[in-house]
């Protein structure tokens, strides 16, 4: 991952080691989900109903859609694929909502060491999220960043 990539995402470069690990600062002022009542944990899905930009719904504990924000932090996050969505999408070949991330939205400034992962997620290729290199299923993270760029995730496992 570049220094452009944490700047794109609001993120304040620290250092940059040569095993490529990076230390940022994680402030997303941009995402004030703070401001909508979001405290604990979310599930995060990237609306495939904005064409023309990503964008990514946060919905709250309740379920309901709490904010849509175009880069999310969470902490203790998880990748959860439903399998009876995942079967409806290859059954009907159309889109539905059935994989996400959750995790702690995180909203304040907070110090994140590691190597950055790229992960991906393709119904019609596999059944869980993957490493976008080896393609090894992830189930869990320390940390994950969604963005334009994509989902990155510091540990993932």
């Amino acid at each position: 991952m570049s220094v452009s990539h944490f700047v794109d995402m609001g993120l304040e470069v620290i250092t940059a080691d040569d095993s490529g690990a990076w230390a940022a600062y994680v402030g997303l002022a941009a995402l004030a989900l703070g401001a909508v009542g979001l405290a604990g944990r979310a599930r995060i899905y990237r609306n495939l109903a904005r064409k023309d930009d990503v964008v990514y719904s946060v919905l709250g504990p309740d379920g309901r859609v709490r904010d849509h924000a175009k880069n999310v932090v969470v902490s203790d996050a998880g990748f959860v694929v439903r399998q009876g969505g995942r079967a409806r999408v290859l059954r009907e070949k159309r889109k539905n909502v059935h994989a996400f991330v959750t995790g702690n939205v995180r909203h304040k400034k907070m110090r994140v060491r590691g190597r950055w992962v790229k992960i991906v997620y393709n119904p019609y290729k596999f059944r869980t999220f993957v490493k976008a290199s080896g393609h090894k299923p992830v189930h869990k993270a320390d940390y994950v960043s969604m963005d334009r760029a994509g989902v990155w995730a510091i540990n993932p496992r």
